[in-house]
């Protein structure tokens, strides 16, 4: 296991919604931003672009950098996880194929499903990294003089 993982992900917005991610074999459900690990020789919107690609199907405009989220976490005994330190490299990221009225693809349902979560509700759900949703909108104003990095120990 690697201590330090460098992670993409992309925050996506339609009409006051977040896309998030979640595991449907995960024990208790939570929720996480779309993306995934930066493999060697990526860039990091490189490996949002192929996640996303890889989890949806779907072509995705990178378009504004937003900052790093650093999370470092100790985990439940019980769970099987590959890492316990991150850095999530956060975008925002569109695409003219999504809609709220039709199921997001899930070519890779066995590991990754998708939900659109109302902003307004964001704080009803467990959503990894911990402290995400209260720094959302920081994050949503893209990177501020002396703010574009935020950071969770645990």
């Amino acid at each position: 296991m690697s201590p330090i993982h460098p992670l993409s992900r992309g925050i996506i917005l339609l009409d006051n919604h977040l896309l998030v991610c979640t595991n449907p074999k995960a024990k208790k459900k939570y929720f996480y931003l779309p993306g995934g690990h930066i493999e060697e020789g990526e860039t990091a919107k490189m490996a949002l672009i192929r996640e996303l690609k890889e989890e949806t199907t779907l072509d995705f405009q990178i378009d504004t950098f937003l900052g790093v989220f650093e999370y470092s976490f100790t985990p439940d005994e019980k769970e099987s996880i590959c890492h316990t330190h991150e850095y999530n490299f956060i975008f925002k990221a569109t695409s003219p194929q999504l809609s709220l009225s039709k199921a997001v693809p899930e070519p890779e349902k066995e590991s990754v499903c998708f939900e659109w979560i109302s902003l307004s509700n964001l704080s009803q759900h467990k959503i990894f990294p911990e402290g995400l949703v209260p720094a959302l909108p920081s994050l949503l104003k893209g990177p501020q003089e002396n703010n574009f990095f935020f950071t969770k120990m645990g």
